[in-house]
């Protein structure tokens, strides 16, 4: 897993993938809205499908 993690806390774009492609990177994604942007986890799922 890489996570560009200067740009996540500057509110810069940042690309997260898996390399294996196993839904991990979608997983990770939901973790880090719902810690730090206070986001409920139902509310980080319907913000990451509508990306």
């Amino acid at each position: 897993m890489y996570v560009n993690v200067e740009n996540a806390t500057r509110c810069r774009a940042t690309y997260m993938h898996c390399k294996a492609g196993k839904e991990r990177s979608t997983t990770i994604m939901l973790c880090y809205l719902v810690e730090y942007r206070y986001m409920t986890p139902i509310a980080a799922l319907e913000y990451v499908r509508s990306r």
